[in-house]
């Protein structure tokens, strides 16, 4: 009668063993993904390049200059966006994504020495 008994504790067990196993293996889907496209670049890393002279071949000045620009009026956050654009750093679309040009301003006026 133990033997029955052991017997079926072990067929048992290798049962639970088994099912733990498969469902390890078996593949979880892939998460739902957002229809809202975000730049791929974030606005820190936008403004930084901007800031070291990355944009300059599409008139955005680099450094100090580009500070004071800023702090003048004469650069905007949608023209860094647009001259990342051009260089197929960022969507098209980061030009209306409001937060993030306001991230890119917030972030320029960071890298500002004179604030």
């Amino acid at each position: 009668m133990q033997r029955i008994a052991c017997a079926s504790a072990l067929s048992v067990l290798t049962v639970v063993i088994g099912v733990a196993i498969a469902h390890a293996e078996t593949p979880k889907s892939a998460p739902e993904t957002k229809a809202i496209s975000m730049p791929e670049m974030s606005a820190f890393d936008l403004a930084s390049l901007a800031y070291r002279g990355y944009f300059r071949d599409q008139g955005i000045p680099g450094y100090g200059t580009l500070s004071e620009a800023h702090r003048a009026g004469r650069i905007r956050a949608k023209d860094i966006v647009s001259a990342a654009i051009k260089m197929n750093r960022v969507p098209e679309q980061a030009l209306s994504d409001r937060s993030y040009l306001n991230a890119i301003d917030s972030n320029l006026r960071g890298l500002d020495p004179r604030r």
